[in-house]
This record gives structure tokens, sequence and C-alpha cells, in this order.
């Protein structure tokens, strides 16, 4: 391969310069970008689904977002499990009590869950009977309490005794309820709480919600 070397000369000039041009017909290499010594970070994982249980209504995190099912819209707590499920059980007719044939609620049993939608209010009682749903898990946003929980695990939680009667019958949460009056406690304002039942030591169902002023 033939270098050439270019001689330039300038006349007001009292020297020359001299230029190495490299091989005829190549153009000199660019030098390659340095590579990057810090990996690409790794795509953050998605939440797994998860049911909490709250004062207010069901917390249903999936897919990076949560949506709130409130218990007095009793259609929103059946299209939760619904949707949780993949299925909707038959509705079950439950009568007035003290009656056979009176409309009063439906009942809908998708086994981990029974939900009772009232006919007049559309409200609901739900009672939640295993620690998940179709894989998800279920649990309270307080103490996150699972069927299954023991009793030192609900009062840690700041569960209480609801019913001095029994022993095996927790609060969990309240909300006051301003115009009805406590059967537990005389003088005092009714309230809403989650209702936690215990068999053997250990939550069995869970009450979504119980109250302190009616026999329901």
């Amino acid at each position: 391969m033939v270098l050439v070397l270019a001689v330039l000369c300038s006349v007001s000039l009292s020297g020359c310069i001299t230029i190495n041009t490299g091989p005829i017909g190549e153009t000199p290499a660019s030098t390659p970008p340095a590579a990057s010594d810090s990996p690409s970070p790794a795509p953050t994982p998605a939440a797994a689904p998860l049911l909490e249980l709250t004062i207010d209504g069901i917390e249903y995190s999936h897919d990076g977002a949560t949506q709130l099912y409130s218990y007095s819209v009793g259609a929103q707590i059946v299209a939760l499990f619904t949707a949780v499920a993949g299925s909707t059980p038959p509705g079950e007719f439950i009568p007035q009590p003290f009656t056979t044939d009176v409309p009063y609620a439906t009942g809908y049993d998708w086994g981990f869950a029974y939900v009772t939608v009232f006919i007049d209010s559309g409200t609901s009682i739900t009672r939640i009977k295993a620690a998940e749903a179709n894989g998800v898990p279920i649990r309270t946003k307080t103490g996150g309490i699972t069927v299954g929980s023991t009793v030192a695990s609900v009062t840690a939680a700041g569960g209480w005794n609801a019913n001095p009667s029994f022993t095996d019958t927790y609060g969990l949460d309240k909300r006051e309820v301003p115009g009805m009056d406590s059967l537990m406690h005389s003088g005092a304002v009714g309230i809403d709480f989650i209702g936690l039942f215990m068999e053997s030591g250990k939550v069995k169902q869970i009450m979504l919600l119980d109250n302190d002023y009616s026999d329901v």
C-alpha cells in the first residue's frame, strides 16, 4: 500500500509543512462511541392483585390501579366478586323474616364470600369465608387480618370484643352513625365496624359491615 507524503510550501513562508495523509483511498476511521457500563434497568414487575377490606368498602388493586367498591351499593360488590371469580352464582331468594314468600333480599354464594343484597335499599352485607378469592388474597387494610388470623393478631391490629355477651365476636375499625343508638353501650352513638367471628381462637368469617345498633 502506497503512502502519500504531501509537502506544502509557501513562498512567503520560510519553511515547509509536511502532512502525512495516510494510505491512498482510505478514510481515517472514526473512534467508536464508548459502550455504557450501566445495564438497562429491569422493568418494575406489576404488583399482584389484592382485595383489601375497609370501613368504606372493598379496595381491589390490580394492573396498577385501585378501585373502591361500596357496601352501600350491593350491585358493585356483586360485580367485583364476579370479576374476580369469573362468574356469578345463581341468586338465592331470601324471604322477609317470619314470612316465606315476601321478597327481602337476594343472596350470592361464591364459596369464598356470601353477599346479601337487600331489595328495597340495594345495600349489601358481605361475609368473607376464605383468605383468598380465585388466588387473590383477601385481608383487612388495617392490620392485614384474614380468615385464619389469630385473636392475638386481631387485638394487635386494634380489634376489640364487640359483644360483651360473647367471646367470639370482635370488631375492627369503627365509624359512628349519627341518629343511631348503640345497643351495647347505653347512651352512646351507634357504630359500624368490620365484624370478625372467631372459632377455636381464629377468624372464621369477616362481616362487612357489622354494627352495634341493629339485630341484622
